[in-house]
């Protein structure tokens, strides 16, 4: 039986039969693509997507403590530039300062606690990790011998500073101690030395007739 079908019709009706799925993919593809794009539909109090907000805090990059003014978008900190009412820094902010934002991002960085087992670290859970130091502290405190604990941290300030204190009284004794591996004593120590005050130099390189380096990097710590 010879087909009805004429040739154009029937390359017309493969086409279709061929297309019309991969234009539903496309179509489905596209209305996916945009709900994984916008992330929430009702945002949280104070942020409009799209808008940046800016929030003000203090760099712990090194014990200067410069203000400085943080850039958020969508509730992730995509920039920080110094904050130009802080009394230390004046809206200055320097390449460690600029580079605080790895603390948050940097791949390297530990996103977990990590527990020394048989001389190597092993990754833990915050609850493991935790139950490991209540555990040791209890068993030091009721031996009384609570002066051998140490906390050591980054130069503490402040508030934060007075918190570590009051709990290592709470366990009866212990020190708090702090460790900067750029640590600035030596500046302070030599500015005591020179010119009779403990505290940072300030240069007034503007008003200087001549700049002599010994070796030091100019944009350097």
């Amino acid at each position: 039986m010879k087909s009805s079908i004429k040739r154009r019709d029937f390359i017309k009706y493969l086409s279709a039969g061929l297309t019309g799925p991969a234009f539903r993919n496309l179509f489905s593809y596209r209305k996916s693509a945009v709900e994984e794009l916008v992330s929430y539909v009702v945002p949280p109090a104070g942020v409009v997507p799209g808008l940046p907000t800016y929030y003000n805090s203090v760099c712990r990059q090194c014990a200067a403590g410069c203000g400085i003014e943080v850039k958020i978008r969508e509730g992730l900190a995509k920039k920080l530039e110094g904050n130009a009412e802080f009394p230390v820094n004046f809206g200055k902010l320097c390449s460690r300062g600029q580079a605080g934002l790895q603390v948050v991002y940097n791949p390297d960085r530990l996103t977990t606690p990590l527990i020394k087992r048989d001389g190597e670290f092993e990754p833990a859970s915050w609850s493991q990790a935790l139950k490991v130091v209540a555990d040791r502290l209890q068993i030091i405190k009721e031996s009384g011998k609570s002066d051998n604990i140490v906390y050591l941290s980054e130069p503490l300030r402040g508030t934060l500073a007075s918190l570590f204190r009051v709990f290592a009284e709470s366990l009866g004794g212990g020190e708090v101690g702090s460790y900067d591996p750029l640590s600035d004593d030596g500046l302070l120590a030599a500015n005591e030395l020179c010119f009779g005050e403990l505290t940072f130099p300030h240069y007034d390189i503007g008003n200087a007739d001549y700049l002599v380096s010994f070796g030091a990097n100019f944009l350097d710590t």
